[in-house]
């Protein structure tokens, strides 16, 4: 079912790009009919499998803990009793373990449309971040990172339009839901250096502490070292879902480096940014179980500034965005169809 919502949405992104020009309006038919089959895809997660997400259970479990006794829980740690009493909170303190299954996906989306709305972008983004892998597992896999980055995606929507006080107000929130976020707004910031600077550097600085001992003398080198040593044992088991991530990441950046090119996007600012922001998750990448989790954080802020860049500098956002969503959806077909544990576990069980 999945599946053919994202075929459906895929051919009419390629509709409208292949419309554009013509008498008819693609880009008013284009949405209308991309937010039917989207909305239809909002329906089915009421019905939505709780093993279609690696760690949907884990949080229907936990959640089940949180409910026999709200007060005294703790959690693996603090996000997990925040998120909880939101979601109670939401479901006026009924405390109905199933609703988490919509409820989550729902409350990320919410937050990403009113982002739209207040800061006028098209809403074809939404359908763009979410039909991607990233986008598809921070609605069924990631909840605490999916509370967070919707957040962080506010937040960086008013930093944007230079409104500090809100972004760093937003950004601290988003640090009750998932800790990461507080790397993810250190990359963005390390980002704005010079790339000549920030490229070389890291490939150095990677050498010197991983190929040598020249650097071993200094505190909290080792110890460094030791907890990223202990995750390679375990590459091959997110091997697909980092390498499927940076591909997202890439995707993106090639398609907005086309339309920087093709329609003379001359943001330097933004083209120096992004350049650090893939070549800082490129190598984070190799690292099993840290890699794919800041790609995941980094994805939606990278989207969304590659869009206002377009949107500035050109009148083809619309056009970026349906590239992009073509993109997207290619790649997260062929993870659904490629993975066997995926073709094994329905979207759905209404029964």
């Amino acid at each position: 079912m999945l599946i053919a919502l994202l075929a459906i949405l895929l051919l009419l992104q390629y509709l409208s790009l292949y419309l554009e020009g013509n008498k008819v309006n693609s880009q008013v038919l284009n949405r209308f009919l991309s937010f039917f089959v989207f909305l239809t895809l909002l329906v089915l997660f009421l019905f939505k499998n709780e093993y279609f997400g690696a760690d949907t259970k884990n949080y229907l479990n936990e959640f089940t803990d949180y409910c026999l006794n709200p007060e005294s829980y703790t959690g693996l740690d603090y996000t997990y009793k925040i998120i909880f009493n939101l979601l109670n909170f939401l479901m006026a303190e009924r405390c109905e373990v199933n609703w988490i299954i919509w409820l989550w996906p729902y409350f990320v989306i919410s937050i990403i449309f009113i982002t739209t709305l207040v800061f006028k972008l098209d809403k074809l983004i939404i359908i763009t971040l979410f039909s991607s892998f990233i986008g598809i597992e921070l609605l069924t896999n990631a909840m605490r990172q999916g509370f967070s980055i919707a957040i962080l995606f506010l937040s960086f929507s008013f930093y944007f339009k230079r409104r500090y006080v809100s972004f760093g107000v937003l950004a601290a929130l988003s640090l009750l839901f998932h800790q990461a976020s507080a790397l993810i707004i250190v990359i963005f910031i390390i980002s704005r250096l010079n790339y000549k600077l920030i490229v070389p550097s890291m490939v150095m600085g990677i050498f010197l502490l991983f190929g040598t001992a020249y650097l071993d003398f200094v505190p909290g080198v080792l110890s460094f070292k030791a907890s990223i040593y202990k995750y390679m044992p375990y590459a091959s088991d997110d091997f697909i879902v980092r390498l499927i991530s940076l591909i997202n990441l890439m995707l993106t950046f090639f398609v907005y480096l086309s339309f920087a090119r093709k329609f003379l996007v001359k943001d330097v600012l933004t083209l120096n940014v992004i350049i650090n922001i893939v070549a800082i998750c490129s190598i984070v990448s190799i690292v099993p179980y840290l890699g794919f989790r800041v790609v995941y954080g980094v994805y939606p802020l990278f989207l969304l500034m590659t869009y206002i860049s377009v949107k500035r500098y050109s009148q083809q956002s619309y056009k970026f965005l349906s590239y992009v969503t073509c993109g997207n959806i290619f790649i997260t077909i062929l993870w659904l169809c490629g993975s066997a544990h995926m073709r094994a576990i329905p979207f759905v069980s209404i029964i």
